[in-house]
C-alpha cells in the first residue's frame, strides 16, 4: 500500500543528512534494514516519490523518529537534534559473559567489561541498558561488527527482538516475538533455526532490543 505522496525530494534529503550523521553507507544501511540497495538508492534519488508506509515506517524505528519526521521539511540541524536528546556509554558484553547472568541479577554492568559504546537515544536509558555483537550465525540479518542495544527492563510487547535465556541449556538466543493470546511464538533470525513457543518454566526473558548500530571495532 503506497500512502505518501513527497514532492521536492524532502525525504531525499531527511534520509541524506541521517545516513551522513550515522556515517552509514547506503549498502550498510540497507542490510541493517533488510531491505533491497536499490529502495535506498530510489529513496535518496529522490526517483521515488510516493514510498509504502511499511519501508518509511521501517527507516523511522531504526533512527527513533516519528514518520513525519522523514517526510516533512526540517533545517539540517533540526533533524540532527530530533535524533540525538541523548547521549550514553554502555558496556559491551559478550556472549560469553552472559552465560553467568543469574536470575536474581539485574544489572549486568556489575560484571566486568573493558569495551564500551556511545549510543545516542531519543528517550532516557536506565542503568540497565547494555550491549552485545552480533555472532557469525547471525550475520546474514545483522552483519559482522553490529552492536545490538538491550534494555533489562523494557516490558517485551509483540514484534519485538528479545534475548531468551534456555534455562535448561544456560543459553542465549535472540528471537523475534510474536504474542498470539494465549502463546508467545519465539522466531528465529537465523537460517535452519527452528521456532519454539515461550514457556515460563524453560524460558526466560532477560531484555529487549532498543536499537541496533554498526561498531567500528578494533583489535
Amino acid at each position: 500500500m503506497q500512502l505518501y505522496n513527497i514532492k521536492n525530494n524532502i525525504l531525499a534529503n531527511n534520509l541524506t543528512t541521517l545516513l551522513l550523521k550515522h556515517n552509514l553507507s547506503i549498502n550498510k544501511f540497507a542490510t541493517l534494514l533488510n531491505l533491497p540497495m536499490m529502495t535506498i538508492r530510489r529513496l535518496l534519488s529522490g526517483e521515488t516519490t510516493d514510498p509504502r508506509i511499511s519501508t518509511l515506517k521501517i527507516i523511522a524505528e531504526y533512527f527513533k523518529i516519528p514518520v513525519d519526521t522523514l517526510i516533512n521539511a526540517h533545517d539540517t540541524q533540526d533533524i540532527i537534534v530530533n535524533i540525538q536528546q541523548h547521549t550514553y556509554s554502555l558496556p559491551i558484553l559478550t556472549w560469553e559473559q552472559l552465560s553467568h547472568w543469574h536470575e536474581d541479577q539485574i544489572n549486568f554492568k556489575q560484571q566486568h567489561t573493558t569495551k564500551y559504546c556511545t549510543v545516542h537515544y531519543p528517550t532516557a536509558l536506565n542503568q540497565h541498558a547494555f550491549a552485545i555483537e552480533s555472532q557469525p550465525s547471525m550475520y546474514i540479518k545483522y552483519p559482522k561488527g553490529t552492536l545490538l542495544i538491550l534494555d533489562q527492563t523494557t516490558t517485551p510487547a509483540d514484534g519485538d527482538l528479545v534475548l531468551i535465556k534456555l534455562r535448561d541449556q544456560n543459553a542465549f538466543t535472540l528471537r523475534e516475538l510474536s504474542i498470539d493470546p494465549p502463546n508467545w511464538h519465539c522466531l528465529p533470525i537465523t537460517p535452519h533455526a527452528s521456532c519454539f513457543n515461550f514457556s515460563t518454566e524453560q524460558h526466560q526473558i532477560i531484555a529487549v532490543n532498543l536499537l541496533t548500530m554498526l561498531y567500528n571495532h578494533r583489535s
